[in-house]
């Protein structure tokens, strides 16, 4: 009978270790099914995170290149205040004959232009000094453009003199002709017709040459192409003033026209950084909304998840005790009577 109770204790044990060893396996299987769920889910999250962030990059870009669109074309806004002064001054010096003042006018006025060469996002600078300069500059903004017709507003020109071209510095009015650098305010007037004009160099003490002006930026040269703006009131004296004043009005007209453009260009600008940033916006409550939805949704299905794993913890332990009550119930050994009827009576098993 020892025997049968020992060998029982011992298989009741056993059978008791592989019920608990059942549980923290399953435990440890779902837990990892669990994990596998929670990558799944993750994985799904950082797709969609990861589109809503291009779209957000996007957007970023967009207003960052509409702001660098508004910053060239106010920095090229910035200076025609002072075209237009320069412009209204070398005017006045021409009306009444002041070469001095005009040539005066004209080197202020470049200093406010600057280079398109040097800085290729400067929309007035000069480029070719004997073109104009004239480009369209196109910058995106998005679903639409804006088009800039723009040109420089330098004075610049060249003397081609006799097939040999000679650049004149508009920083300071110097020209190199045959290899040698002069002064351009010491030019003087001999005879011309047109833009073709015969001057003398060094104040008339150097040499004399015949050059064709090919004018470029706003059509404007120094005074010695206006016969040196004289003051007196003779008609060629008249015609000479009138003919720089008519090329100044042209230039008026023509600042006039670009200032326009860069305003129409602005207002174009603005509108589509005012609907860039408002988009931009949007798709930043969107992210919110997003990171907030998968945070809740993570948190629901990790609650989910151990919910599901205690839930089956707890039914295969009272399963596993269920079946260890029925099992000591089947096959413990009986225990010994006591306090029974014959106990009372005085008769035990030692009486028999």
């Amino acid at each position: 009978m020892a025997d049968f109770t020992i060998g029982f204790t011992q298989q009741y044990q056993l059978f008791n270790f592989q019920l608990e060893r059942a549980l923290i396996m399953t435990r440890g299987r779902m837990e990892a099914r669990a994990q596998v769920e929670l990558r799944r889910q993750a994985s799904d999250h950082g797709i969609e995170l990861t589109i809503q962030q291009d779209q957000v990059d996007k957007r970023l870009r967009l207003r960052d290149d509409i702001d660098t669109a508004l910053v060239h074309i106010r920095n090229a806004q910035k200076p025609i205040t002072d075209i237009r002064f320069w412009l209204g001054e070398a005017k006045a010096a021409a009306q009444k004959g002041d070469p001095a003042a005009f040539d005066s006018a004209l080197l202020e006025l470049n200093s406010f232009v600057g280079s398109a060469n040097i800085d290729a996002n400067n929309l007035i600078g000069r480029r070719r000094l004997d073109s104009t300069g004239q480009r369209t500059v196109v910058y995106p903004l998005g679903r639409s453009e804006v088009a800039i017709q723009t040109q420089s507003l330098a004075v610049t020109y060249t003397l081609d003199v006799g097939g040999s071209i000679s650049e004149v510095d508009p920083r300071d009015e110097t020209a190199s002709i045959n290899g040698v650098t002069y002064a351009v305010r010491e030019f003087q007037y001999v005879s011309g017709s047109g833009d073709s004009v015969t001057f003398t160099t060094q104040s008339g003490a150097g040499p004399t040459f015949t050059a064709t002006v090919n004018r470029g930026g706003l059509g404007l040269a120094n005074s010695f192409l206006y016969g040196n703006l004289p003051s007196d009131a003779s008609a060629e004296s008249v015609a000479f003033r009138q003919r720089a004043m008519d090329d100044l009005s042209a230039a008026q007209q023509t600042l006039k026209r670009i200032e326009t453009n860069l305003g129409i260009a602005e207002a174009t600008s603005l509108g589509a950084l005012g609907s860039a940033t408002l988009a931009l916006e949007d798709d930043n409550k969107i992210m919110g909304a997003l990171l907030e939805r998968q945070l809740t949704e993570q948190g629901a299905l990790e609650a989910s998840l151990q919910a599901k794993i205690d839930l089956t913890a707890v039914n295969m332990a009272l399963s596993s005790q269920t079946a260890l009550v029925r099992i000591r119930s089947m096959f413990a050994p009986e225990p010994p009577l006591s306090d029974t009827i014959l106990d009372k009576l005085g008769f035990t098993s030692r009486s028999f």
